[in-house]
């Protein structure tokens, strides 16, 4: 995740969604099954109407669960018992209307989702059942009776009265006119208002329980409402939760669409090397550009037939690590089920994506540099599957030419023989030369001005030569420049 770029942006959802919900995000699925059936439910919630519905849900189930975070926290027991019984009323009202709004919405799409159609079912079968019936009036008896708590306080020195409301005015009321040209409508000055949740102090939680007190009846159903059995039930719990994953995806994905960087859902096919990408880029990178309103450049990225190995190869900065990411995040995302970057994409089912990324050398590795990378290239070799997917940068560019090209061709060597996709950058082009599974990418340059990065990176040739050479018209040193030169 690190070598890829996307533990930050793994970090970043796991904080939108809930912790629980970070293995989703780092386990791949197993069956080309498994992926489709969370792919369908991100076709659905391209429906507008689905969405919203969808939306709704989550928000509301949210709400509850965070007023079931306030009743934990909340020190004084009548107030843990309104939070409990707040969190169960909105909990009735996420569950009536996905029942009522969900089957409606996916009966007016082209629905195929089997999460989503099931998730219906469930919910107005649920809805229907006379638990939840009995449930659903104990909420509203009780809402409609803590609406009609009216109780008047008296405070006469250090002792404080409270009893029913009588025929008293309501000074509240006087209070708040004759101070209504003074309150602040800023909605600057409104942000410094607290946030709700469980912070009664002392002298509120003391009048609280004896407005409890005064209306006993009512807070002990309020009470047995807060500790309804049940609530919630486990499977829109369930449901919920995982929901917020998709939307918490589709909507990290937002800015890209919105500069124009295109996602898609991938066609993933399950035992055969096939890669197909059109105008792919980097997610982390295209995100960063993409919050800022820049777009950056897209790359396409193919292996057909018998080709298993992209050694991509070229100036340095040119943007050969960020298509290695790219490689490397298309097999992952697509083994998660979720839209990836890019057009019109075909990807193996990979059951692990393994790296080995150039790093800088660490204090106290007695092998060094090369004895650190060789050790990493040895574990990923021994953890390789005919369906995994490897990606290898800069791999030992530490050590001289001569041993660099001979261990990275023994290393490639024996992943041609495993049939795995393969994407390696290098700076030793006869890499790409090997035999018909490897295949040759070289990063270009502006062709008019060659220190100017286009980062497309193409299939084509390598030759190490047309960098240099072109370095050196630009500073004379060329051949022909140098000849004319001597001779004068």
């Amino acid at each position: 995740m690190r070598d890829l770029a996307l533990d930050g942006f793994v970090d970043r959802l796991a904080a939108l969604t809930g912790e629980s919900l970070r293995a989703i995000l780092v386990t791949p699925l197993r069956t080309v099954d498994a992926v489709r059936f969370r792919q369908h439910v991100f076709e659905d919630l391209d429906d507008e109407g689905t969405r919203s519905t969808v939306e709704a849900f989550v928000e509301v189930m949210g709400t509850a669960s965070g007023y079931r975070t306030h009743q934990s926290r909340a020190h004084h027991p009548v107030e843990a018992d309104l939070w409990g019984a707040r969190a169960v009323g909105e909990y009735v009202r996420a569950v009536d209307r996905l029942a009522n709004d969900l089957p409606a919405s996916l009966a007016s799409a082209p629905a195929r989702s089997l999460a989503l159609r099931s998730l219906a079912q469930f919910a107005d079968a649920y809805a229907a059942s006379d638990g939840f019936g009995a449930l659903r009036a104990h909420a509203t008896r009780v809402e409609a009776g803590l609406a009609q708590v009216r109780y008047a306080v008296l405070v006469r020195g250090p002792k404080v009265t409270v009893a029913p409301l009588g025929d008293e005015p309501d000074l509240q009321a006087q209070v708040l006119a004759a101070f209504d040209r003074f309150r602040q409508r800023d909605p600057a000055a409104a942000a410094h208002a607290p946030a709700p949740g469980p912070n009664l102090d002392h002298v509120q939680a003391q009048l609280l329980g004896l407005v409890a007190h005064l209306f006993e009846p009512l807070f002990r159903d309020v009470a047995s409402l807060a500790g309804a059995a049940g609530v919630p039930d486990a499977t829109l719990a369930s449901a919920a939760e995982q929901l917020r994953f998709y939307l918490a995806w589709r909507a990290a994905l937002a800015p890209a669409d919105a500069v124009g960087l295109q996602t898609c859902l991938p066609d993933v096919v399950a035992g055969d090397v096939e890669l197909h990408a059109e105008e792919t880029w980097d997610l982390t990178l295209g995100l960063e550009h993409a919050a800022d309103g820049r777009r950056v450049v897209t790359n396409q990225l193919d292996l057909h037939g018998d080709e298993r190995v992209l050694v991509v190869s070229g100036p340095n900065q040119g943007g050969k690590t960020t298509l290695a990411r790219t490689f490397g995040q298309l097999h992952l995302l697509a083994a998660l089920g979720v839209p990836v970057p890019g057009r019109d994409v075909k990807v193996m089912l990979a059951d692990r994506v393994l790296t080995v990324f150039d790093r800088e050398e660490v204090a106290g590795e007695l092998g060094g540099r090369l004895g650190a990378e060789l050790a990493r290239v040895h574990a990923v070799l021994d953890a390789l599957t005919p369906a995994s997917a490897v990606v290898l940068n800069e791999v030992f560019s530490s050590t001289a030419l001569a041993d660099a090209r001979w261990l990275a061709r023994r290393v490639l060597e024996r992943l041609i023989a495993a049939g795995v996709p393969t994407m390696l950058v290098t700076f030793i082009d006869e890499l790409s030369r090997l035999g018909p599974a490897t295949v040759s990418m070289v990063a270009e340059v502006d062709p008019r001005d060659p220190t100017v990065r286009t980062w497309r990176v193409l299939r084509r040739r390598a030759d190490g030569r047309a960098y240099a050479d072109a370095l050196a018209d630009r500073y004379g040193l060329s051949d022909e420049r140098l000849a004319q030169r001597l001779a004068r």
